[in-house]
């Protein structure tokens, strides 16, 4: 009976093995197929490469060349999308669009209801490059999908606003999915001043999210025209939206008045009052010094490192950080002071 068992046991053994082996002997198969057709690729596009640039540049229908198979394709395709990248003339950019649209539009009408993912956001990035706006129809098809995934979706988000199409703002603000702040502000923040003040205007109307990411946006890209929808935002019921106020006055380098920010210096969340500390730098008057001497008797240490960073930016500012180490009974701004006196290269007291 032992014996029969091990037997079974190594049949068993023996069948994985081979099947092992058929696995890998496949896998190379495939490698190789793989490496020929991209051989065949290289091979074509360096046989056509001179007379495509020359039709291009010269935009002779003469010297056209119109891909008849799968190997021709990949080759004139990568030739298109590395020139469209380094072309900025808008004559030779609509050429390449016309030559496109004609060449390639059923090549990505198709790969757009392609079963693999990777196909379709290929194509989808193709079409982008390509600013095939004749294309959207189609792209819209896919959006519609029930089983779209995120990846695809944040690709045909980021197309509609780039291509301005009359309804990216209605498909970017449904709830089909739960997008992330990151995909607003990346959609937001490649607006057309246009586009952006559309959101701006309606900023009331905005889920948070979408309204922390046009905060963002100000910032990031220092929309100084948008000063009085951040100043706004410091006396938000929001704890994020004030943070977030803070922070992007604070790429802009701008604060109207320094009483405005009492109110955060005093705030129970020490995220709000380094934030304050940081805006704080920005000015120069002697109501800004003081409160930022308060701020480096703080109780966290990233708002009193903030603090003490702040004062030194003041043009008396390591005077007065050597002043708070000898006078100060707060041993926490003390050491704070005596820490960034010694980055300054100053000695403390």
């Amino acid at each position: 009976m032992e014996i029969i068992k091990i037997q079974w046991v190594f049949y068993l053994f023996l069948i994985l093995f081979i099947l092992l082996i058929v696995f890998f002997v496949y896998l190379l198969m495939k490698k190789a197929r793989v490496n020929r057709k991209r051989e065949q690729v290289e091979n074509y596009k360096e046989s056509i490469q001179e007379s495509f640039m020359q039709y291009m540049y010269l935009q002779d229908e003469g010297l056209r060349i119109s891909p008849k198979n799968s190997v021709q394709i990949i080759a004139v395709e990568e030739l298109l999308l590395g020139l469209v990248k380094v072309v900025n003339g808008e004559e030779l950019l609509e050429f390449i669009r016309r030559y496109a649209k004609k060449e390639f539009g059923n090549v990505y009408r198709n790969q757009l209801k392609h079963r693999r993912w990777s196909v379709r956001m290929n194509a989808l990035y193709a079409i982008e490059e390509l600013h095939m706006v004749s294309l959207l129809d189609d792209v819209l098809k896919v959006l519609d999908k029930k089983r779209v995934t995120i990846a695809e979706e944040s690709q045909i988000l980021r197309m509609l606003v780039l291509f301005q199409h009359p309804k990216y703002e209605q498909y970017l603000l449904s709830n089909r999915y739960k997008r992330s702040e990151f995909t607003y502000r990346s959609l937001l923040g490649m607006m057309s001043a246009e586009q952006f003040e559309r959101f701006v205007v309606r900023f009331k109307e905005h889920k948070e999210a979408v309204q922390l990411a046009i905060i963002d946006v100000i910032g990031i890209n220092r929309k100084i025209e948008q000063l009085s929808l951040l100043e706004s935002q410091l006396y938000s019921t929001s704890d994020e939206a004030r943070i977030r106020a803070l922070k992007a006055l604070h790429q802009l380098s701008y604060v109207s008045e320094t009483s405005r920010l009492v109110k955060h210096v005093k705030s129970d969340l020490w995220e709000e009052r380094m934030m304050a500390a940081k805006l704080l730098s920005k000015v120069q008057e002697e109501d800004a010094l003081l409160l930022l001497e308060k701020l480096l008797n703080d109780r966290s240490f990233l708002v009193r490192s903030n603090a003490a960073q702040a004062i030194t930016q003041a043009p008396n500012g390591y005077e007065r950080l050597r002043v708070i180490s000898a006078e100060t009974q707060d041993l926490f701004a003390r050491d704070m002071a005596n820490e960034w006196l010694e980055k300054g290269g100053e000695r403390s007291v």
